[in-house]
Parts: structure tokens; C-alpha cells; sequence
């Protein structure tokens, strides 16, 4: 076993790259919830940015992804709102391994998701490689509450089989709400 195999971090890269009309983000490994908080305020950051901009698109290339878990999956139907609610445009996921178009298929996300073998990079592109945020337990639950939530609505199956821990997320929340607001 390698080094830093035991780290989830270290079992997952998250680069960026922009050109003049696009942003490419690679998730190369597993994508958990260790990177979904990183990835969704480097694209709430970036809709923030192209707001007015229509030419802009944003990818998101999945071919190196093996995994992904649902905090993740529905961080990715949050971010995808949130362009559609601001740019009027979807992400696009691009080059999906069999493995993530094949999870996606099985919880009904094809349909919410627009999926491109493109990617039209440009030789010119410098990649950086994003740093995990680190997040409080409050944050955390509410991302996995949110993205937990987002999921279920996609279909009756969803519903059922993120039931509990939706629920388990929101007496999380509310257990740390009140501890801290007993705290001051």
C-alpha cells in the first residue's frame, strides 16, 4: 500500500483550468464528500464571476473518476441548479468513466445532467489543482443534508433510499444548532 493510500484526500485530485470561453474541472480518483464542498464554492465563485457572460461553459470531466459517493453526486445536481438559476446554462459533464455514467444512470440523473464526450480544450490551458477546504461539522452536515435532499427529489427511489439519512443529517444539524447556540 502506498503512502497516504488511507487518506481519502490524498485518493483525489480536483484541477481547474479556464481559457477564454470555458472552465475545465478534472475529478481524477474518488470523489466523496472530501471534495464537495471545495468543488461547489469554486463554482458558485466562477457563476458569480460569468454572471453576465453567456459565451462561458463549464465542464466537468469524470473519465479518471472511479468513484463517486452521493454527498458528491448531489453536490453536482446543486451546482448544476445554481448555473441554471444564474447563467441559463447546464454543466456539462464531460467524458464520464463507465463506472460514474453508469451510477448516474442507476439513480436517474441522465435526465438531469447534460453529458458531452467534448471538451474542447486549448493547448494554452494552465491547470491548477484546488486545495480541499477544510469545513466545520455544522458545514459539512448541511452540505450532506442539502446534497442528500437534491437527490431524493430526482425520483421516488431516491426518496426512499436517502430517507434515512436525510433525516439522520437533519437531527445532526439541529443538535449542533442548539450546542452551539448554547455555547454563545
Amino acid at each position: 500500500m502506498k503512502m497516504g493510500e488511507n487518506d481519502p484526500a490524498k485518493r483525489v485530485t480536483l484541477t481547474v483550468g479556464y481559457d477564454k470561453n470555458n472552465v475545465y474541472i478534472y475529478v481524477a480518483g474518488e470523489a466523496t464528500m472530501m471534495i464537495a464542498s471545495t468543488l461547489k464554492k469554486f463554482i458558485f465563485d466562477i457563476v458569480g464571476q460569468f454572471e453576465s457572460a453567456t459565451e462561458h461553459n463549464i465542464f466537468i470531466n469524470l473519465s479518471d473518476c472511479k468513484y463517486m459517493d452521493s454527498t458528491f453526486i448531489g453536490t453536482l445536481i446543486i451546482v448544476e441548479k445554481k448555473c441554471v438559476d444564474i447563467l441559463s446554462k447546464h454543466i456539462l459533464i464531460s467524458k464520464p468513466s463507465i463506472y460514474c455514467e453508469e451510477v448516474l444512470q442507476n439513480m436517474g440523473l441522465l435526465k438531469v445532467f447534460t453529458i458531452t464526450e467534448e471538451m474542447p480544450v486549448s493547448e494554452n490551458i494552465h491547470l491548477t489543482e484546488l486545495i480541499m477546504r477544510d469545513i466545520d461539522r455544522l458545514e459539512n452536515a448541511i452540505l450532506m443534508f442539502q446534497a442528500h435532499e437534491e437527490l431524493s427529489n430526482v425520483s421516488q427511489e431516491n426518496k426512499k433510499q436517502f430517507k434515512l439519512v436525510t433525516e439522520t443529517l437533519k437531527k445532526e444539524i439541529e443538535k449542533e444548532q442548539k450546542k452551539r447556540n448554547e455555547n454563545g
